[in-house]
């Protein structure tokens, strides 16, 4: 008879590094925006990007230049879902037993390759101790450390965005429909409900 194996999903996590490099430069977005040897705006620009960036990778549940994460388990399941992509590795696994931490075997577990949500499979089973974020997973998501490793078409979601907010700063509302029109045409979402994300971070009223 066929086991059954339990799944559940990582939740909860803790960025431990992020990006070191956003996923388009300073001069990409000044040449589409026709400001190249003009640095009046290069600090306004910079925010810009990191908004455009941020709202990017929550609305299609993909990191886009990699970070190094800390995920937390309650309890033991043969198979995990990660909610980060795009997994590239594996760093560690450990578990509290008798409230010490020790480290699975990477031998004993391996993930599956994928663009989407990735997923977690052991192959042998461990007791950890009941007790919240009992299991501790550190990994690494992302499409890569360079920025050329991002798909075309997320690149060109975040500099059209990064041009939007530019040229309409301060309109939440439009702000906000205009990213989900972008995204929704520019990229494939993992997961629909990220499309209500607020838009509040997006009001651009400066201080």
């Amino acid at each position: 008879m066929q086991t059954i194996r339990k799944m559940q999903t990582i939740n909860n996590y803790i960025l431990i590094q992020p990006a070191l490099i956003q996923p388009i430069t300073l001069d990409e977005a000044k040449e589409r925006l026709r400001l190249i040897g003009n640095s009046d705006f290069d600090a306004e620009l910079t925010r810009l990007i990191n908004v455009a960036t941020e709202y990017c990778e929550k609305i299609t549940g993909r990191d886009l230049i990699n970070k190094t994460w800390l995920g937390f388990l309650d309890y033991f399941d043969y198979i995990v879902e990660f909610r980060k992509s795009k997994l590239q590795s594996i760093n560690s696994i450990k578990y509290y037993q008798n409230n010490v931490l020790q480290i699975v075997n990477p031998a004993s577990y391996y993930f599956e390759k994928s663009n989407e949500y990735a997923k977690l499979v052991f192959t042998e089973s461990f007791n950890p101790d009941e007790r919240l974020q009992t299991i501790e997973i550190e990994f690494i998501s992302g499409y890569g450390t360079l920025a050329n490793q991002i798909p075309h078409s997320l690149k060109e979601a975040v500099i059209s965005f990064v041009s939007w907010l530019y040229n309409n700063n301060g309109d939440c509302a439009e702000e906000s429909e205009m990213a989900n029109k972008l995204l929704d045409r520019k990229s494939t979402r993992l997961n629909s409900s990220h499309a209500n994300i607020s838009y509040a971070v997006f009001c651009l009223k400066k201080k």
